[in-house]
């Protein structure tokens, strides 16, 4: 299941780079309903190795805007969070304790405070999962390799051509995301395979997106992620654990958001036409390099 929060801009800007203190506002918001059930979704989601995945996701989606340097400016006030997670039934019961059409979201950095009241929720029915479907990213997914060079850090983010090194990541994210939610032999799937929609990428200068993550933090992380729509192909099991918590890396932090798009409608499950504006906006208005490394 899907949750759909409907807001209401009480501000003109909004950081470009909001996922980091979104995800912060998420975590707030839930904790006003439950402080026992954000510390669940922290200690969920061990893997048999030992990773652990915070098992949801989310994307923040504009009616009318425009991009002003770094800052997004409001058009229209009507904005849209979308929240994915196997839990969210109950991500939704916790956050409509209380009177919660008088609950505001909050989305500051020193620079830009920005205030978002509640104007109501929906929640959209699974799917039908098959071995074949198309999705678009509503946030980019991210693929990454961990490097590690005179005991630092770095991060290579993949190209969208890498397809081998991303297939392979995608596969091993989700099957530690399945074994983390069922604890399931995971050696008995066809494993995942993605195609990028090849008309849309030729119509784009670029389908990458770069994100600063607590830009106003000690050590601020330039993350670099790919947005088109796309073909997923392999067990339905599988996708539909990437489709409730998130295609590829990141996730709590606002990454790998995706929605069906009916091949016959050309809409997405939550009724939206197949967005294009806002990827060439914030693309055109940020350093989009994909093979980037961050130290930290």
């Amino acid at each position: 299941m899907r949750l759909l929060i409907r807001l209401k801009a009480e501000c003109e800007f909004l950081t470009l780079n909001y996922n980091y203190p979104l995800s912060n506002a998420i975590y707030n918001l839930l904790r006003l309903g439950s402080e026992d059930f954000t510390n669940f979704l922290n200690e969920q989601g061990l893997d048999h190795s030992n990773r652990r995945f915070k098992l949801f996701t989310f994307a923040l989606r504009f009616e009318k805007f425009r991009v002003v340097e770094d800052k997004i400016q409001f058009i229209s006030d009507n904005v849209r969070l979308y929240i994915s997670s196997p839990y969210v039934e109950t991500i939704l019961r916790n956050i409509v304790q209380g009177n919660f059409e008088k609950r505001r979201i909050f989305i500051d950095t020193p620079t830009i405070k920005s205030t978002f009241k509640i104007d109501g929720a929906e929640v959209f029915s699974n799917p039908e999962f098959t071995s074949e479907m198309k999705f678009i990213l509503y946030s980019p997914a991210v693929f990454s390799r961990t490097i590690f060079k005179n005991d630092r850090r770095k991060y290579y983010y993949f190209k969208p051509e890498e397809m081998n090194e991303i297939n392979y990541i995608l596969n091993k994210n989700t099957l530690g995301k399945y074994y983390a939610l069922y604890g399931d032999n995971i050696n008995k799937f066809d494993r995942l395979s993605v195609e990028w929609d090849e008309r849309y990428v030729s119509s784009k200068q670029r389908i990458t997106k770069r994100i600063l993550i607590d830009e106003f933090g000690p050590e601020p992380l330039s993350v670099v992620g790919i947005q088109s729509p796309f073909v997923v192909k392999g067990d339905p099991r599988l996708i539909e654990v990437a489709y409730h918590c998130g295609f590829g890396e990141k996730n709590h932090l606002g990454f790998g958001y995706a929605e069906v798009i009916n091949p016959e409608t050309g809409t997405t499950e939550s009724g939206e036409g197949v967005p294009t504006d806002e990827l060439t906006l914030r693309n055109d208005n940020q350093q989009s390099d994909s093979a980037s490394a961050k130290e930290s």
